[in-house]
């Protein structure tokens, strides 16, 4: 059971935050005499942020990044663990063009925890992707490992 002075709270946070990001001018009052054009409304829609980072939407994937779609384009996973990060450069499509790891780098036991080797990795497979030709990539990050402060 729900008490009702808590919910009575909640729904006027609600309304309060509401209120907070609805700003009406004379150029953006909704036209309530009939339906307006997806084009229309996507234009006043204000762009998602999660922390100031721009978040993917449906536009967003038919965009052009550096003369291709960006689904198109390349995918870099960082896989980070306890004790190791891997790079893996792949296609679009999966396909695995290049990767390396801190172990490849050269840093043993240790020394593949630090950010530096993290660093170093970045570094690597940056200037394995420019000779591939590639100049911009998506990243995927998975794990919790702690090279990820960098």
């Amino acid at each position: 059971m729900i008490c009702s002075k808590h919910t009575s709270n909640l729904f006027h946070n609600v309304l309060r935050w509401a209120s907070s990001q609805a700003v009406f001018n004379s150029t953006n009052i909704p036209d309530l005499k009939g339906p307006r054009s997806l084009n229309a409304v996507a234009e006043k829609t204000p762009q998602p942020n999660i922390l100031g980072h721009h978040v993917i939407t449906e536009e967003c994937l038919t965009s052009l990044v550096e003369d291709k779609q960006y689904y198109e384009t390349p995918i870099l996973h960082l896989l980070s663990r306890r004790n190791n990060v891997i790079a893996t450069l792949t296609d679009c499509n999966g396909r695995v063009l290049n990767g390396t790891s801190c172990g490849a780098e050269g840093f043993r036991n240790a020394r593949k925890m630090s950010t530096v080797a993290f660093q170093t990795v970045g570094i690597s497979i940056g200037l394995k992707a420019k000779k591939l030709g590639i100049g911009a990539v998506r990243v995927v990050f998975n794990g919790l490992g702690s090279c990820r402060l960098v």
